[in-house]
């Protein structure tokens, strides 16, 4: 691990590189305690980047498991740069919460803007076909996939 030198923003409070670097430096390095305390700041003094900072938040709770956290600050990114990928942790933490009606929303929205890629359809193969297959076999429970289909 290595250990930064924070002087830089005891010094100077607003300087907002030393903040994103930081921030991004300890997400490099699975320190999202870290990570969320520089990003936080980063918000309070930097509103134009609002949109991406709450993308990094909210991957960053997402790692520490706080779902509640990551959905509220990966709900804030819908119309920005990093708006399709947010939606994309959203199908995974709605899907390890069991809230399956929200995550086929998400799967439908990254449908119906046409931004789906390979990595989405191994997911939905998987939560919706292989799961349920690992678990219980040929007789698994597909309800899901069922429902999904009928209401399209």
């Amino acid at each position: 691990m290595i250990a930064y030198n924070t002087s830089i923003i005891s010094d100077k409070r607003n300087y907002i590189l030393s903040y994103e670097l930081l921030s991004q430096l300890s997400i490099k390095e699975k320190r999202y305690e870290d990570a969320i305390k520089y990003l936080q700041t980063l918000m309070n003094i930097d509103a134009q980047h609002i949109p991406s900072t709450a993308f990094f938040l909210g991957v960053s709770y997402y790692y520490l498991g706080d779902y509640d956290n990551a959905v509220t600050y990966l709900n804030q990114v819908r119309d920005a740069e990093y708006a399709y990928d947010a939606v994309r942790y959203l199908i995974l933490i709605h899907n390890k919460q069991g809230e399956h009606t929200k995550m086929m929303d998400e799967f439908r929205f990254l449908l119906t803007e046409q931004k789906i890629d390979q990595h989405d359809f191994a997911l939905f193969f998987d939560t919706l076909f292989y799961e349920p297959y690992r678990k219980g076999g040929a007789s698994g429970d597909f309800s899901l996939a069922q429902e999904y289909t009928i209401s399209m």
